[in-house]
C-alpha cells in the first residue's frame, strides 16, 4: 500500500500512514502529501515541512528559505488549482489571476536563466 504524510497546521510532517491507492493523492486542505514508493520520510518526523509552492519538502533548520521559483510543473499546478473555481461570471478574475501566474512564471525563467 502506498503512504500519505499528515501535516500539521504549520505543514511539518508528523505522521505516515498507509492508504489504499485510491486515497494515494496530496490534498492541501486535508493536510496530505502523498509519498512517493520508497521514501525515507519517517526518518524525518517533525523536521520537515511541506512546501506548496515548491512542491515538495523542506527541512526546518530555523532559516526562513527563499520563495521557491515557479517552475512549468508549479504554474501547471497554479493552472489546474484555479480551474474548479471558474463561473461563467468570473472569468474576467480568471484572467487576471492567470496573467499574474504567468508574468511570476516568466520572471523567474529569466532569473533562472540569466543566472545560470
Amino acid at each position: 500500500m502506498p503512504d500519505i504524510g499528515r501535516l500539521d497546521g504549520a505543514g511539518v510532517l508528523v505522521a505516515i500512514e498507509p492508504v489504499s491507492i485510491a486515497d494515494h493523492r496530496t490534498d492541501p486542505e486535508a493536510g496530505t502529501v502523498a509519498l512517493p514508493v520508497g521514501h525515507d520520510m519517517r526518518e524525518r518526523l517533525g523536521a520537515y515541512r511541506w512546501d506548496d509552492r515548491a512542491g515538495t519538502f523542506l527541512p526546518l533548520d530555523g532559516e526562513p528559505s527563499a520563495p521557491a521559483p515557479f517552475t512549468r510543473s508549479s504554474l501547471i499546478d497554479v493552472l489546474v488549482r484555479a480551474l474548479p473555481e471558474v463561473r461563467e461570471d468570473e472569468v474576467e478574475d480568471l484572467t487576471a489571476a492567470v496573467s499574474r501566474a504567468v508574468d511570476d512564471f516568466r520572471r523567474s525563467r529569466a532569473t533562472t536563466t540569466q543566472g545560470a
